[in-house]
């Protein structure tokens, strides 16, 4: 399966700016409907969504 990654846009922009990311999501609906040969276009996590989001705290995950 090949996916497209959405373009940047001014929301992620900002995001970047506060040291947060946006996630991504592929449609998991469209390999069941469609196989394993298809392009698939990924959509991006709602900025407000994100943006409340606590961000990921580095020295937890090396425990």
């Amino acid at each position: 399966m090949t996916y497209r990654v959405p373009e940047a846009t001014f929301g992620d922009k900002i995001l970047a700016l506060l040291g947060k990311k946006r996630a991504i999501r592929i449609p998991e609906e469209a390999y069941k409907n469609l196989g394993p040969y298809v392009i698939v276009r990924a959509r991006k996590e709602s900025f407000w969504r994100a943006l409340f989001r606590p961000k990921k705290n580095r020295d937890s995950s090396e425990e």
